[in-house]
């Protein structure tokens, strides 16, 4: 029931002509849904249709009537709304977002939480035209989907100019790097029992970039601009190979070790090549490949749901262990759980950083461990920053834990310093 696309950039269009000599300022919003081809994917096209009637019926309802709002393709919208400024549109931004939030998918068993993001842009004159405009919000929208989703973002044209001039200045970073695979550094992060055997040794690998001036680049600047531009299965290639050289060279320490988990990316996983190589190159390690975990996150899981089973079915075939990561945030249903042959959950860690004092994340935490004992996963608990967080997981039964209480992340040549002299102690 809503406009297409051909009618709103017309009467985008109109509108910035009767704005040309005029102090009234006019709000444009540009939509995009989170998650939408998670619920194509897993429930067909169908499902897709009813979601985006739903959705439309949101926009409409929560917009004053002479605004547009209009499906520009797939699960893109945009709306103008008119004798309107920014403040204003941040309110009605807000109450989108509130309002999707509460919003729940019903589809024949699965069930889903839904999420957009958004980006806004004032206008107050022609400028240079309704394309230009629609980009603006755009880029904006892009923004902050980038920035984690479910999120607003205001175009300012300077502070958006100089975003797009620092993504290229890191792109370029990244790949200077690739060429040098010294520029990339393991570290390692502690994953601790709850039931506090200190005789247990297994850590997360995490990347670490060496900029031009020989200093470490934050993750969450190289990051996510290589999952961007397509750079990420490479990095993972080199990580992977970089560890398993490692422990190769470091026997002593792989006989002390329980469990090394190695994350893969949305990228990786869905690149069958990436697949068929990661294979061969475990097969020929000459490790025990029953202490290697690889760590995929939930989202991409389900929105990769086959390549997730096969790369699934390969590694587990090959003896390695399996970890759903940020478990919690974009998972629809449990019954997925029955298709995924993973052995350990990671419940997101915007579920446990408050669990001590907020009775709802405390709920959502047991619920998400007591379901995934019952599909016989062993349970990880992310962001663990405190001992009151520590005592909740005991009292729930939680498995495993970790984050900044039980250890920072260090270069692996340190943790393994560190278990050594653990492991001399404990003898």
């Amino acid at each position: 029931g809503l406009k297409n696309r051909l009618f709103f950039e017309t009467h985008l269009e109109k509108n910035l002509k009767d704005l040309t000599g005029q102090s009234i300022a006019y709000s444009l919003m540009y939509l995009d849904m989170d998650k939408f081809k998670i619920i194509n994917d897993t429930c067909g096209h169908q499902a897709g249709d009813e979601v985006l009637r739903q959705i439309a019926i949101i926009l409409t309802e929560s917009v004053a009537e002479d605004s547009v709002v209009a499906r520009l393709g797939g699960d893109e919208f945009a709306i103008i709304m008119p004798k309107t400024d920014i403040t204003e549109a941040k309110i009605i931004a807000k109450k989108i977002i509130d309002s999707i939030g509460k919003h729940n998918f019903f589809w024949e068993e699965h069930h889903f939480t839904l999420g957009i993001s958004i980006g806004l842009a004032e206008l107050a004159d022609s400028g240079r035209g309704g394309v230009h405009a629609l980009s603006c919000v755009d880029s904006a929208c892009y923004t902050a989907k980038q920035s984690g989703r479910n999120r607003i973002h205001v175009y300012e044209e300077d502070k958006q100019e100089e975003l797009r001039r620092e993504e290229i200045v890191w792109v370029n970073k990244v790949q200077d790097a690739l060429r040098d695979e010294s520029r990339f550094c393991l570290y390692a992060q502690l994953i601790k029992p709850i039931n506090g055997d200190e005789d247990y040794l297994h850590y997360e690998i995490l990347t670490r970039m060496i900029d031009e001036n020989g200093l470490l680049a934050p993750p969450d600047k190289f990051i996510p601009v290589a999952e961007s531009y397509n750079l990420a299965d490479k990095i993972d290639m080199m990580i992977i190979t970089k560890t398993l050289s490692w422990l190769r060279n470091h026997p002593e320490h792989v006989l002390k070790l329980n469990m090394c988990s190695i994350n893969l990316s949305g990228q990786s996983l869905g690149d069958p090549k990436f697949i068929k190589d990661l294979v061969d190159l475990l097969t020929d390690c000459s490790l025990p490949l029953e202490k290697l975990c690889f760590e995929i996150t939930e989202t991409v899981a389900i929105g990769n749901f086959s390549h997730a089973s096969k790369l699934i079915s390969s590694l587990k075939k090959l003896g390695c262990q399996l970890a759903l990561d940020d478990f919690g945030t974009g998972l629809s249903s449990f019954a997925y759980l029955k298709r995924l042959n993973v052995d350990y959950l990671k419940i997101d860690g915007v579920f446990v950083k408050d669990m001590a004092t907020n009775k709802q994340d405390f709920g959502i935490v047991k619920s998400i461990h007591e379901l995934s004992h019952i599909f016989g996963k062993k349970t990880i608990a992310e962001y663990v920053e405190n001992e009151d967080i520590i005592e909740k997981l005991k009292e729930i039964g939680v498995d495993f834990a970790q984050g900044y209480h039980l250890g920072r992340p260090v270069p692996l040549d340190m943790m393994a310093l560190l278990s050594d002299s653990m492991y001399e102690d404990d003898n």
